[in-house]
């Protein structure tokens, strides 16, 4: 599947920019044409070769744990879903889950359910995505979130236990080696 950009204009005559993937062009402008968007330019999206450092920074848990406790949080006070996306981006420093998310708010514009947006902009978060179309359907989804907050919170301290118990055995494994690599240097020779 490739992805395309398009430029389209709405009932009320707005332009909508955004990108979408699709087998064709012809495939981008009957979705456009379904969501009720009439497509101005529709082009091959061709990503910039000028790469940030940051964007090969992975998303860790504790990105998605900050990203899910934001969206939560605005969701609680009466915030519209796409709303509290838009908030919850603006406190994200990680440049790829940024992106991601500027690619959900556009699909989700375009009338697309969280959990497709998320999936389409090549979510690798298969627990997330999973948990959050199931929060879509059962119209929970504040409940769907605090529980992928515990879930995340959970996946952290897990991580920092199995840093915490690997570090021993390996200061144990490095004194050997510079025991080993001292004693055949410098007592064998002689």
């Amino acid at each position: 599947m490739n992805t395309y950009q398009y430029k389209a204009k709405n009932k009320r005559g707005n332009v909508i920019e955004g990108k979408i993937k699709g087998e064709s062009i012809e495939y981008v402008y009957d979705f456009l044409m379904n969501k009720d968007l009439y497509p101005i330019n529709i082009r091959a999206y061709k990503k910039s070769s000028n790469l940030k450092i940051n964007e090969f920074k992975k998303i860790d848990n504790s990105d998605w744990l900050i990203f899910l406790k934001n969206i939560t949080y605005t969701l609680k006070s009466g915030q519209n879903l796409l709303n509290s996306i838009i908030t919850a981006k603006e406190q994200i420093k990680n440049y790829r889950l940024k992106s991601m998310l500027n690619g959900v708010c556009e699909d989700i514009e375009n009338g697309v359910s969280f959990s497709e947006a998320l999936k389409n902009c090549d979510c690798k978060e298969k627990v997330l995505v999973s948990m959050i179309e199931a929060g879509e359907v059962s119209g929970r989804m504040i409940n769907v979130l605090d529980k992928l907050i515990v879930y995340y919170e959970k996946q952290i301290k897990y991580e920092k236990k199995f840093k915490g118990a690997a570090i021993y055995p390996l200061t144990v494994a490095v004194f050997c080696i510079s025991v080993l690599v001292y004693l055949i240097n410098k007592i064998l020779p002689d």
